[in-house]
């Protein structure tokens, strides 16, 4: 009753909140040029369909309207730069004026992603966590130590795809997990069952992905929704928020008290986060081991015809594509022994996860 009580007042607030925001864009200064928006609603009509990655819809832009271009929705713009020295004038010389993050209502008022770095505005305690980033996440010279593990961890990889060459892509993705956390956090995953930190922090990126997309939630658009209580119905996005909420404490919380107990304990692995030149080496270990060990090729049907490749996007922020077929062999029989030979060399070792606190 309360509820059906609220939605005519709600209905008016809306109406009043657009009308305002019509009225006020008229009186802002030039935007740069766009698609044509309809009155009130702007340009709703002109975002990204489903089925199509954010950046390919958008590119589309550089020929229609230059360099950068703009569209607005319910009065909130989005400026589109798809030139390489317009973004580096604009974000690098006029960082000052131009390091701002979009206001996200949903994704940080809601789901709680202001509380990690790459949401933060410029802010002192951005600045300063950015200070003690740069101080400490290291060079060059720091990542070459962690090479080895690298190696390590990606020869696993190569055995992992020997035995089930049809899962490649999820085990890419295990050796990043498991490099990251155990440089990170010392925490050693499940060698061959799925890992629940793995699984964690997987599920958080996922959403975090989805959270972030820009005007996808309508309570980013209009913030007067944010008022409308929870038990309204049709609105679902204060549900969704409370539990990705949790999906983001938990992937930060599970680890760090996994470090502490370890130290409380005294058996603590050494662990540090040496930063990007890691991240870039360690790409470049797994597509030169990979590569070197296997050969990648497309995938065929029952009649041996290949199966071409339907690269679908994934939704979300994140520009990736959804799995696909392909096919990956050994490229001979001599590989296939070093394979083995590795997996004799470094045995496998017992995971964490069941020291963990979930």
């Amino acid at each position: 009753m309360a509820a059906s009580l609220l939605l005519p007042w709600a209905a008016v607030a809306l109406l009043s909140y657009l009308v305002y925001q019509y009225l006020n864009e008229r009186r802002r200064l030039p935007l740069p040029p766009g698609p044509k928006p309809l009155p009130i609603v702007g340009n709703v009509n002109d975002f990204p369909p489903i089925d199509m990655a954010e950046h390919q819809h958008w590119a589309k832009h550089k020929d229609l309207y230059g360099p950068i271009s703009s569209v607005t929705v319910l009065g909130k713009t989005l400026i589109l730069i798809n030139d390489q020295q317009m973004a580096h004038d604009l974000l690098e010389k006029f960082a000052s004026k131009t390091s701002g993050r979009p206001s996200m209502v949903f994704a940080n008022e809601f789901c709680g992603y202001d509380k990690t770095v790459i949401s933060q505005g410029n802010t002192e305690v951005f600045r300063r966590y950015r200070k003690l980033m740069h101080r400490e996440l290291g060079t060059k010279a720091a990542a070459a130590k962690y090479y080895q593990a690298q190696e390590l961890e990606v020869n696993r990889q190569l055995v992992r795809a020997l035995h089930e060459p049809e899962k490649w892509l999820q085990h890419f993705k295990t050796t990043t997990a498991a490099t990251i956390l155990k440089m990170a956090y010392g925490y050693i995953v499940e060698p061959h069952e799925p890992d629940v930190l793995v699984s964690l922090v997987d599920k958080m990126t996922t959403e975090f992905s989805l959270a972030t997309v820009p005007m996808a939630w309508p309570v980013d658009t209009i913030p007067l929704l944010r008022y409308i209580p929870e038990n309204t119905p049709g609105v679902t996005f204060k549900k969704t928020a409370r539990k990705w909420r949790k999906s983001i404490q938990d992937a930060g919380w599970v680890p760090y008290r996994f470090v502490q107990r370890q130290m409380d304990a005294d058996s603590q692995r050494p662990s540090i986060c040496p930063g990007r030149f890691v991240a870039d080496s360690g790409v470049f270990i797994n597509v030169v081991q990979s590569l070197a060990a296997f050969d990648v090729s497309a995938a065929t049907d029952s009649a041996g015809e290949s199966v071409g490749i339907d690269a679908k996007p994934m939704p979300g922020i994140l520009c990736y594509p959804a799995e696909f077929p392909f096919k990956i062999t050994p490229r001979s029989a001599a590989h296939v022994d070093l394979i083995r030979r590795a997996e004799k060399e470094h045995p496998w070792e017992a995971s964490d996860a069941p020291l963990l606190e979930t």
